[in-house]
């Protein structure tokens, strides 16, 4: 009896050792279980935090940039708006010179611009009169050439006809 009651208390013993065995077993994979989707949720939190402040400064970053290129695009109109200023300015003030310059010329070649016009409007009235002139004596030769003639055949016509009354 006493050998049976030994094998039962091994047994008992032994099947003690596996349940607490296996309760231990289990009890650590539960732990293990636990802990891993512990640690799986809180990478997960850390990812999220991490890509919610990567976004952050990815905003800010795309915010600092269009500051900076609304920026840089207001000072390059603003130099352009200075620098198309400057040129109106100086062409204003070049073609305010330009017309200064020409009235100056014109307000001194005036006297000498009247004195030409006078003298080349009394050589042409001098050419003119000269030419009529010319003309008139021409004509008045002409006719006379023609007269003579007339005169002539007139004369010979008289002659001829005195010739035949005798």
């Amino acid at each position: 009896m006493a050998e049976v009651d030994a094998g039962r208390t091994e047994v008992l013993s032994s099947a003690a050792k596996i349940i607490q065995q296996r309760r231990r077993t289990h009890i650590a994979r539960k732990r293990f279980i636990a802990m891993r989707e512990a640690s799986i949720a809180l990478q997960s939190f850390c990812r999220g935090r991490l890509a919610c402040n990567r976004f952050v400064s990815m905003k800010t970053e795309a915010a600092a940039l269009k500051v900076q290129r609304n920026t840089l695009r207001f000072l390059a109109r603003k130099a352009y708006n200075t620098l198309q200023r400057s040129i109106l300015v100086i062409q204003t003030g070049l073609h305010s010179m330009d017309a200064h310059t020409k009235f100056r010329y014109l307000k001194r070649t005036k006297a000498a611009t009247i004195i030409q016009t006078q003298c080349r409007s009394h050589r042409a009235s001098s050419f003119y009169k000269k030419l009529k002139t010319g003309v008139r004596v021409a004509q008045c030769q002409w006719s006379g050439r023609v007269a003579k003639r007339e005169l002539r055949k007139l004369k010979i016509g008289i002659n001829s006809i005195a010739v035949l009354k005798l």
